[in-house]
């Protein structure tokens, strides 16, 4: 597709930008919001951004993606931006589409993942609870498969989210017993909340789509898969299952 391209240590690409919303995509390992220990994340990076052509830009983060994920956000760039795309994203009008590959092979070719939830403080791990639990909130994820990789053990999906809780697609796959390639924070030998750390997983979000909040039209971006999971797709195709994104062996130079 046309538009910008990554380059080596760009963390994070503009998609779309006007006066009022800011479309980006980032890349896995970068932190959506600041955190207690100051890393860099990808809402101060866009912020700085503006702020190289207006040192007084608002920004408001509408949404976010977990460190370990790629894909597509939404900034607003005033308070009656934010909360028009707020409110879509609470009715659960925003689109948001995934690509991802799990463990183990899906009988049904299609479906729906229904559970609830709840958010342990202050670790921030989900876990599946029954739906009488006091915290629990009712998470839905519509699902169907694009490819079964047999000899890898594997199966690709394309998933889209009808509620946006913590974690929801990695939870609600861990549940139905095909956690997502690379997860460990939610799979059977994850040994604490915070296991998962940088290790990669296979999820991307590659399409996301709503209304502009100040002109009315619908709006929708894609963003293909990033080399690092073309590669893993690759590895599944020849069969293997790797834990993480092989990496790139660059040719080396005839003497």
């Amino acid at each position: 597709m046309d538009g910008p391209r990554w380059r080596p240590g760009r963390p994070f690409l503009v998609r779309h930008i006007d006066p009022s919303i800011v479309v980006v995509e980032k890349k896995a390992g970068l932190l959506s919001q600041s955190t207690a220990k100051g890393e860099p994340n990808l809402f101060g990076l866009v912020r700085d951004f503006l702020r190289k052509r207006d040192p007084r830009a608002p920004l408001f983060a509408v949404h976010r993606l977990d460190r370990v994920v790629s894909g597509l956000l939404v900034y607003a760039q005033n308070r009656d931006s934010y909360e028009g795309l707020v409110a879509q994203f609470r009715a659960h009008e925003a689109e948001r589409e995934y690509q991802a590959v799990a463990q183990g092979l899906f009988d049904a070719d299609e479906g729906q993942l229904v559970d609830h939830l709840r958010t342990d403080h202050p670790s921030l791990k989900v876990f599946v609870v029954p739906p009488d639990h006091p915290k629990a909130k009712l998470a839905r994820t519509r699902f169907r498969v694009t490819r079964r990789f047999e000899a890898a053990d594997a199966t690709r999906l394309t998933l889209w989210l009808e509620t946006g809780l913590r974690n929801q697609i990695r939870v609600q796959l861990a549940e139905a017993g095909h956690p997502l390639l690379g997860e460990k924070k939610y799979s059977d030998h994850a040994r604490a909340s915070r296991a998962q750390k940088r290790h990669r997983i296979f999820l991307h979000a590659g399409k996301l789509g709503f209304v502009h909040p100040y002109t009315g039209r619908r709006m929708q971006f894609e963003a293909p898969l990033p080399p690092d999971l073309s590669r893993w797709l690759e590895a599944l195709e020849r069969g293997r299952r790797p834990d993480a994104p092989p990496t790139r062996r660059w040719p080396r130079n005839k003497p």
